[in-house]
């Protein structure tokens, strides 16, 4: 039987990856570059063609080898028209249609789909949700993105809309979000938050942050369990919820933290006693970056 190879892209909104990817989920070759969103759209497909061709080239496979090209990009996109409708994160971006950039640029077939979506299809497939049919994942990265996972399916809302749990109303005393609310899931917990809260406290940054907790700074800690408390008020509205077999916490904040917040979300669940905590799990993603470039690739093979 011929081995199914496919492109894989996962598009944030500092960083693009491209992957030459198995159907077993095995990355040949990626390439990671900025995605330098000022620059605009039509440079953005150009680095991606480029990226392509690189990748093709270091796996030795060729452009006929692979079944289409499959893109996972961060949020809101419209994946029956193949546009990006995120004027917040990529707003040079708003209204662009990705995949006839892509279609034409290489000549093959593109399927978009929403950047935590692939992520959670990347860990399903190869990662710490293999085979777990019953799945909520969060991304903490310069937003909040979600996905959710019922029976080995993604969850769509109407109009195939994926869920926004990243906007949960949690503390209405919070800081305002772009998305309208006040102290939303991801004006409190993502990376830029963190680096609000940093400044508050005469720190450059998240990475600093980060790096001050690691020596035991204690302004550090006192972020970092507050971070932990608001991740786990919105599990809790999750696993009431959906009741899923796990949640998976990734994306680049839950990097550098190295698993301090998966353990001190269990510690903050205790306290809710309709969570069954002896049957559920809460764990940190296991194949970082990588995950969005397998997913993507997954919805090529899935098609």
């Amino acid at each position: 039987m011929r081995e199914r190879k496919a492109i894989g892209i996962d598009i944030g909104g500092t960083r693009i990856a491209v992957g030459a990817v198995h159907m077993a989920g095995i990355i040949t070759a990626k390439k990671t570059f900025p995605t330098n969103p000022q620059a605009g759209f039509n440079n953005a497909m150009e680095q991606i063609r480029v990226a392509v061709k690189e990748v093709l080239f270091e796996a030795d496979w060729s452009l006929d080898e692979i079944e289409g090209i499959g893109v996972g990009c961060t949020g809101p996109v419209n994946t029956d028209l193949g546009v990006v409708e995120n004027c917040f994160t990529l707003p040079s971006w708003q209204g662009k249609n990705l995949v006839a950039a892509l279609e034409g640029g290489m000549g093959k077939k593109t399927y978009l789909e929403n950047d935590a979506n692939t992520a959670l299809l990347g860990e399903y497939i190869a990662g710490v949700a293999r085979d777990v049919g019953n799945v909520v994942m969060f991304t903490l990265g310069t937003g909040v993105g979600s996905a959710v996972l019922i029976g080995g399916q993604l969850y769509r809302g109407m109009e195939g809309e994926h869920p926004e749990l990243g906007h949960m109303p949690i503390d209405p005393e919070g800081p305002e979000c772009y998305c309208g609310q006040t102290g939303c899931l991801e004006s409190l917990v993502s990376g830029g938050a963190i680096g609000q809260w940093a400044e508050a406290c005469a720190m450059a940054d998240s990475h600093e942050v980060f790096a001050q907790a690691s020596k035991g700074s204690e302004a550090a800690l006192q972020i970092l369990d507050m971070v932990a408390r608001h991740i786990s008020r919105a599990l809790s509205v999750v696993f009431h919820t959906f009741l899923p077999e796990m949640v998976i916490l990734g994306g680049g904040v839950m990097e550098g933290e190295r698993g301090r917040f998966v353990q001190a979300v269990h510690e903050n669940l205790h306290g809710f006693e309709f969570i069954p905590l002896q049957r559920v799990r809460v764990e940190q993603a296991q194949l970082g970056n990588d995950a969005g470039m397998i997913g993507a690739a997954y919805t090529v093979f899935t098609d």
